[in-house]
């Protein structure tokens, strides 16, 4: 049996523009070679990414200026 590499990719959104596109492109090649892909971000996409398995996390999203929805280490721990 052969192991499967399996990587996270995490961004705080996945709304239209240039980093969707950089995250789509790289889940794109890496299901080519067989490379499972996490996609870990704050809110739902705009989009679909195709091969991507795809997890909301909370807190994983922009801050309110001097208040954050959650610690570092709670957020790690969601991760």
């Amino acid at each position: 049996m052969t192991d499967v590499l399996r990587i996270a990719i995490v961004h705080y959104h996945l709304r239209r523009g240039g980093v969707t596109s950089v995250i789509r492109q790289a889940v794109s090649s890496l299901s080519e070679h067989a490379i499972r892909a996490a996609v870990l971000t704050g809110s739902p996409p705009d989009e679909e990414l195709p091969g991507a398995i795809l997890s909301p996390v909370d807190g994983l999203g922009y801050a309110t200026p001097g208040r954050w929805p959650c610690t570092p280490e709670v957020l790690a721990d969601r991760m």
